[in-house]
């Protein structure tokens, strides 16, 4: 009987000991969870990579380059927990509306240059026809007189396939991101994280002459803070990454893709400033400037930039949160987002005729320097 209960003994220490094994190599092999103060970088290219609206060499890449690391504020909850929560109005609703609100902003040039065509997104954001976009597109409007008179021209499409239909004009570029971006046009592989890359486009008239709608489709613009990841979010754009210049002309298509929040980062050190999304066919160039609408069908955010991958799958979507937009120009301007709604006509005037002269200098001399 001392034999039997000694061999127990004996399996139950090897037990233990395995077990204690285990653990340890586990502990010692498996990545350390991020903490909210452990930095991650998540420099990014840009969605854009330009896009090429005539069949010359492409010269530019379009960017969204900061110098500032992002902060990791909320993980990716394990594969167990996750769910994918649904939205809260039927899917084909949503997208329905969230295509409506949808821009697409082509921007062509004289041959020759130093720059070249590009093709972005938008997202209509008021019922008079305010369009918010990414920097790196909208900064095109201030180099509109850069060859000459009105020598860069930019037309607002819409439809799918995107058609040519408006005309625009800048309402609010950021200056900050014009001063630390005003030699990205010129850089061949630019990077960046998207702080500051936003800016507000109004429509102004129809290219044909005819009357403006009394009221364009557009998205609530929803700035608080976002804090779940996991959150369902449905994608919106134009991309146009695996098309010639001929298509994109003619054979623009709109696209949408539902998905969840995978992560959450910050510039600073608690606001959610940036969102990463999984790839979809969404990520690819052209889709800078296009909608991350939740489960509400309200806009929470504005794709900016993607990490670089030979397949769309592979791709971690960045989008800056329209909370860091409301923070960020509010802390530039003095203005809030629903002063610029309310008054888009009065602020782009003034705004045109006192900063957009100064930034056009910044960039068409930081051009021709090059």
């Amino acid at each position: 009987m001392k034999t039997f209960w000694a061999f127990v003994l004996f399996f139950v220490s090897v037990g233990f000991l395995f077990l204690a094994v285990y653990f340890d190599l586990n502990q010692k092999l498996l990545p350390p969870v991020s903490s909210g103060q452990k930095q991650e970088q998540a420099s990014s290219t840009t969605t854009e990579k330009q896009n090429q609206v005539s069949t010359s060499t492409p010269t530019v890449k379009k960017s969204a380059t900061t110098k500032k690391a992002l902060s990791v504020i909320t993980q990716v909850p394990s594969e167990k927990s996750q769910t994918v929560p649904q939205p809260t109005i039927d899917l084909a609703a949503l997208n329905t509306q969230t295509r409506a609100a949808l821009v697409n902003i082509l921007c062509q040039t004289q041959a020759g240059g130093p720059l070249s065509p590009i093709s972005g997104s938008g997202v209509l954001v008021s019922s008079d026809g305010v369009i918010l976009t990414v920097a790196h597109v909208a900064e095109f409007f201030l180099l509109r007189n850069f060859y000459g008179q009105n020598s860069v021209q930019c037309v607002i499409r819409v439809g799918s396939p995107a058609y040519p239909t408006y005309n625009a004009e800048l309402v609010y570029i950021s200056p900050s991101w014009v001063a630390q971006n005003k030699s990205v046009l010129l850089e061949s592989t630019p990077t960046g994280t998207g702080e500051h890359d936003y800016a507000f486009l109004r429509i102004t008239g129809r290219i044909d002459g005819s009357q403006l709608p009394t009221d364009f489709p557009f998205l609530s613009i929803n700035t608080s803070e976002i804090k779940n990841v996991g959150d369902f979010a449905l994608l919106a754009a134009y991309p146009a990454g695996f098309l010639g210049s001929q298509s994109i002309l003619q054979n623009l298509f709109q696209s949408s893709a539902e998905t969840t929040i995978q992560k959450i980062y910050t510039f600073s050190s608690a606001t959610a400033d940036v969102i990463s999304l999984p790839g979809t066919i969404i990520s690819q160039s052209g889709s800078s400037g296009g909608a991350v609408v939740s489960g509400k069908g309200e806009l929470i955010g504005l794709i900016s930039t993607d990490t670089a991958a030979d397949q769309t799958s592979g791709r971690d979507l960045r989008a800056i949160t329209t909370g860091y937009i409301a923070r960020d120009l509010k802390a530039e301007s003095g203005s809030t987002i629903a002063d610029i709604l309310a008054s888009s006509a009065t602020y782009a005037k003034n705004f045109n005729a006192t900063i957009a002269p100064k930034l056009a200098e910044i960039l068409t001399d930081a051009i021709l320097q090059k």
